[in-house]
């Protein structure tokens, strides 16, 4: 049987999997600190790869920019590059 979600990159003219909302595992990169369960997820510096998403503030609370956020941490990542499993709510 044909595998759903083969590993690797996906070849041109072939399908991949994308999921809009719901649990599934990323490519999460733990930058100058690491990824807590529960951080919030953005896109990292190195492409594919999840960041904790930052937050910024002008002249009131900080807050995270519209549209960077794509899921929640599920697991942590202490330092470096690790597959973790996240929850994704595109909003």
């Amino acid at each position: 049987p044909e595998e759903l979600t083969p590993a690797g990159p996906v070849p041109p003219g072939d399908y991949m999997l994308i999921v809009v909302h719901g649990v599934t595992q990323v490519k999460a990169e733990a930058l100058s600190t690491g990824i807590a369960s529960g951080d919030l997820l953005a896109t990292g510096s190195t492409g594919g790869y999840a960041a904790t998403a930052t937050q910024s503030g002008v002249d009131g609370p900080s807050t995270r920019s519209p549209g960077t956020v794509f899921a929640k941490a599920l697991e942590p990542v202490e330092a470096g590059r690790g597959l973790i499993y996240a929850y994704v709510t595109l909003q």
